[in-house]
Formats: structure tokens, C-alpha cells, sequence
């Protein structure tokens, strides 16, 4: 298991070294560098709108107020 594991982190890693260099928006960013490693590495589904709000507002006083971002939901959504 842990094997598997090390394999994964060495491929996802060989990905992202090659992929980097043409990321030029933080989209890209995400799609080709962040995305993978949560779901190759962690096995975690970006994609399943159960588990996360793809965007969502902060609430005012929050660091980023105003920003769009992913979070997971741990008490079910949030609100949009």
C-alpha cells in the first residue's frame, strides 16, 4: 500500500514538473497542478458536487472577502 502510494506521488510529481512551466493563470493552475494531486494522490472526487462547492463567496471579515474558491463541505453546502 505504501508502494502504491510512493508511485502515485512520483507520477503525480513527474506531471507537475512538466506541467508548471506553462501554467500562466490560476485556473490553469488549478486544473493541471492542484487537481491531480488531490484526486491521483489523495483520491479525493473534485468533481462530486456532494462533497464540495466548486465556488462559493466569502463572508465578510474572512481573509479573502469576496473571493471565489473550493472548499470540501463537511457540514453539508454552504451557502452560494
Amino acid at each position: 500500500m505504501l508502494a502504491d502510494m510512493q508511485e502515485r506521488v512520483q507520477r503525480t510529481a513527474t506531471t507537475i514538473r512538466e506541467r508548471a512551466p506553462h501554467c500562466a493563470t490560476e485556473e490553469a493552475t488549478k486544473m493541471s497542478l492542484i487537481v491531480p494531486v488531490l484526486q491521483d494522490v489523495l483520491g479525493y472526487d473534485c468533481h462530486d458536487p456532494l462533497k464540495n462547492a466548486i465556488q462559493y463567496k466569502l463572508k465578510s471579515g474572512d481573509a479573502t472577502d469576496g473571493e471565489n474558491g473550493r472548499h470540501p463541505m463537511t457540514n453539508g453546502p454552504t451557502e452560494p
